[in-house]
């Protein structure tokens, strides 16, 4: 067999596969780095609603507690967890030791302020006597903050209504 003369096409595989190679490659690194990012925002998403959940925990907590929304001062009066300043009382507690630790730390803060006017009417939703009963209002702010360890920081504010009967 006579040998043939190297045309311009010999050796064209080797760079061609390797080029396809390197190609393969940077597809599979980056479904990688796709599917770690994926996994990251869903541990994130976790988190965020684990904070969420524990300061509507605190709230739920507080407001289970007459004695956390005393009917007490004027507009503005605030009542607060120990250990919070600018407060007219810290006597808000949570039952059972509730986040007791995470108080004492400051990582959990509940406040419970008697919004303005200190009196009005019942809301109409609530089916009472206007000439029976007045309504003070509350506005309750939960915070919680665990991101020191990674375990998320929110804060939620919601209002409550305490009916008051009137002095007959």
């Amino acid at each position: 067999m006579p040998i043939q003369p190297l045309s311009s096409h010999a050796g064209f595989a080797l760079p061609t596969a390797l080029i396809l190679m390197v190609i393969i490659v940077l597809i599979a690194l980056a479904s990688v780095e796709f599917s770690a990012t994926g996994l990251r925002q869903a541990g994130n998403d976790e988190t965020a609603i684990q904070a969420q959940e524990s300061a509507q925990s605190v709230i739920d907590a507080t407001v289970a507690d007459a004695d956390n929304t005393p009917v007490i001062g004027n507009a503005g009066y605030k009542v607060c967890t120990p250990g919070v300043s600018g407060c007219n009382a810290n006597t808000i507690s949570l039952p059972g030791n509730l986040y007791a630790s995470e108080i004492s730390a400051g990582d959990v803060v509940v406040t419970a302020e008697r919004a303005d006017p200190a009196f009005r009417p019942p809301p109409r939703g609530l089916n009472t006597s206007v000439s029976a009963f007045t309504a003070a209002v509350f506005a309750i702010e939960g915070f919680y903050d665990k991101s020191d360890e990674g375990l998320g920081q929110t804060e939620i504010r919601e209002g409550v209504v305490i009916l008051v009967p009137k002095q007959q």
